[in-house]
């Protein structure tokens, strides 16, 4: 492990390399290994009491039984310092009987002992690590029992590179005559993929910093697979870090964790990618859903299928991404990914990952195990933060129900008293008609529907859709989040099928009319690299509120926003306003330093980008912003963050009064 923040490794140059089966450590990792590690959850507060009930408790949940067979002891296992005669020491308090009782024990459950040190001087937490002591202490994991070496790149490294220092332990487990898997954990530092495969080197390797229980982290280290395929097969896997599914604890403190649906997408990009599945929570008290979906078959089987290639990303649209792997028995695994936080619809075309256009396929719900019958696009409703993974294969049941996808569309932002159109629309990507089609939509309280809520279709043909459409007015609504419902049934094979969908949107009240200052205004979000981002004083230190007055090149001003690169403030601007018009650069507590781009986008439009260095004058920025619903006010650093305190000095938006609706009369029932 290391403590820096998480960050994907350097983009690799195309080479293929990848490892055969006659590996000098044994051919140990055919498919990706899977197992459990201490660390992300424990931290150093580990025993033998808590290996050994975990080895128990990946035996009772079916963990094993699915495949996790590695019990990995992490870092903080040893004393502080070698023995008289050099030799690494099991700490007496935490192992009372050594490592190799522990062996024993998890072995008599059918399972494998991993053990953790460093291509270093000390471990990540300052134990004795392995540089220069290869051969001693491989022979002793021998000796105990061991199945697995974590290899990290802590400690001091004595002038050697990466793979020199990996290449000394791999000789030092081959000579102990022992079959131990291998895992290489550099973070990604030594470009590990370009040597791994053709050196066969280790059994994995880790590509990235480590993982932790967050969004953004999971998603950084699992973008980085998408460049992975080159280079990842049998015996040499590339490793985006451990499974954060289920942890709620890290490191030993309590943290929120993945919400389940993020955990379908962690589930999910690595198991189309082909990484280790090592997972990292308590299994000895997880919720039934973290021991559902890390025990999920299809999920299981997407991971251990090799057809030749890792799965690859197909395509990353702003919030959608699409990866698709190719599976050894002929079908198709496909990703769909929502990056967002609100539902929105994703699909494919056949064509686009590979399979017949046109054809009868059956496609089935990695999630749910449900199969459906299509032949048109692969779609589905996913929810914010969340993924579908399915499996599209030639048909195999009888009498499939046609795959439907249900979306209910308003825009993302309200305002309090313009009105709007709502839309229900279910598709048919299935191979037959479906009958009997009844389409229905309920509106919030505030909201008032002005036509009507309900249509019905005698059918949908395959590949097309049929649609709602209700006009809604504002009724006195609140300001904040309105949720919009929807439903569909139709006549199915096997009876009436029914499935709802809903989509929310944000009520808001836009700047006034005249000239309003940004800092006065309420947010829809912001972020920022240092601290949070200030209004009307530079951004100072970490703490809200510790900032100076927005100074630069001598100037003081009044108003603005006080940011660190890279940052982003979204402002709610709803169809109403003119202009935006600022002066910017870096604030004067940072002298002559920093350099970052200042970033205007329209609608997610970059509309305007200026440079600024720290000894620049403030520069003008004014943009139109007629008909934009959302601006977004980005700082870019262009040289490393250091000393990039940027300064959006008077930042004002110019506004109009929004329109007056047109009262319309309230429908008749349907």
């Amino acid at each position: 492990m290391v403590s820096s923040p998480s960050a994907a490794a350097p983009v690799p140059d195309p080479t293929l390399a990848v490892a055969a089966e006659d590996h000098p450590l044994g051919n140990l990792a055919p498919t990706p290994p899977m197992g459990w590690s201490s660390w992300n959850t424990f931290g150093c507060d580990i025993s033998a009491d808590l290996i050994e009930q975990t080895a128990d408790a990946l035996v009772e949940s079916g963990m094993a039984a699915a495949g996790y067979e590695y019990v990995n002891i992490d870092d903080c296992w040893s004393t502080m310092s070698r023995s008289a005669d050099g030799k690494l020491v099991p700490d007496p308090a935490k192992f009372p009987q050594g490592i190799k009782g522990v062996a024993d024990y998890v072995h008599g459950l059918g399972l494998k002992l991993g053990i953790y040190s460093s291509a270093g001087t000390t471990t990540c937490a300052g134990y004795p690590a392995s540089l220069g002591y290869e051969m001693s202490d491989a022979q002793q994991w021998a000796d105990w029992g061991v199945d697995l070496v974590k290899y990290d790149n802590c400690g001091g490294h004595g002038g050697l590179e990466e793979q020199e220092r990996y290449q000394a332990m791999a000789d030092a487990i081959a000579a102990t005559g022992r079959d131990m898997l291998f895992s290489l954990c550099d973070w990604g530092e030594g470009r590990d993929w370009l040597w791994n495969g053709t050196d066969q080197v280790g059994h994995f390797y880790r590509t990235t910093y480590d993982i932790r229980a967050e969004w953004s982290v999971m998603m950084s280290n699992g973008d980085f697979q998408a460049e992975m395929a080159p280079y990842a097969g049998p015996n040499s896997w590339a490793d985006p870090d451990m499974l954060v599914v289920g942890v709620n604890r890290f490191l030993g403190n309590d943290v929120p964790g993945l919400t389940p649906g993020e955990s379908r997408v962690h589930m999910g990009l690595w198991a189309i990618t082909n990484a280790p599945l090592i997972a990292g929570n308590d299994v000895r008290s997880m919720e039934p859903w973290v021991r559902e979906l890390l025990t999920n078959p299809r999920v299981i089987e997407i991971d251990q299928d090799w057809s030749g290639e890792i799965g690859t990303r197909l395509r990353h649209n702003g919030d959608e991404d699409v990866w698709v792997k190719q599976m050894e028995d002929g079908s198709t695994a496909v990703l769909l990914i929502n990056r967002g936080t609100e539902a929105r619809t994703i699909s494919v075309d056949p064509a686009e990952v590979g399979r017949p256009d046109g054809a009868s396929q059956q496609v089935t719900d990695v999630w749910s195990g449900r199969a459906y019958a299509a032949s048109d696009a692969v779609r589905a409703r996913v929810a914010g933060h969340d993924a579908a993974l399915f499996v599209i294969g030639a048909p195999t049941q009888q009498d499939l129900e046609a795959m439907t996808t249900l979306e209910t569309d308003v825009p993302p932002y309200l305002n309090l008293d313009t009105p709007f159109e709502l839309t229900v629309r279910l598709h048919n990507d299935g191979t037959e008609s479906v009958r009997n089609v009844r389409l229905e939509a309920v509106v919030p309280d505030g909201w008032l529907a002005t036509s009507a809520t309900s249509s019905v279709a005698a059918q949908i043909e395959p590949g097309q859709s049929a649609t709602l459409t209700v006009d809604v007015e504002p009724d006195s609504p609140a300001a904040g989040a309105a949720v919009f419902e929807s439903s569909a049934t139709w006549d199915g094979k096997s009876g009436v099928m029914r499935t709802t969908d809903r989509a929310t949107a944000l009520a808001l009240v836009p700047p006034a009319a005249g000239t309003t200052q940004v800092s006065a205004v309420e947010w829809l979000s912001s972020t920022n690299g240092w601290g949070p981002v200030e209004r009307d004083t530079s951004v100072g230190n970490q703490a809200l509120g510790d900032g100076l007055p927005l100074t630069i090149g001598g100037k003081i001003y009044e108003t603005g926003l006080g940011a660190h690169a890279p940052s982003e403030v979204r402002v709610y601007l709803g169809g109403v306003c003119e202009s935006f018009d600022a002066e910017v650069g870096l604030d004067d507590e940072v002298g002559n330093y920093g350099r970052v781009d200042f970033v205007v986008l329209a609608d997610g439009v970059e509309v305007a980008r200026v440079a600024a260095a720290g000894a620049d004058a403030a520069k003008p920025v004014s943009v139109s912003m007629v008909g934009v619903d959302v601006m977004t006010l980005a700082v870019d650093a262009v040289d490393g963050e250091n000393y990039d305190h940027a300064d959006w000095a008077d930042a004002r938006v110019r506004c109009t009064e929004p329109p007056t609706p047109t009262p319309t009369p309230t429908p008749s029932p349907t």
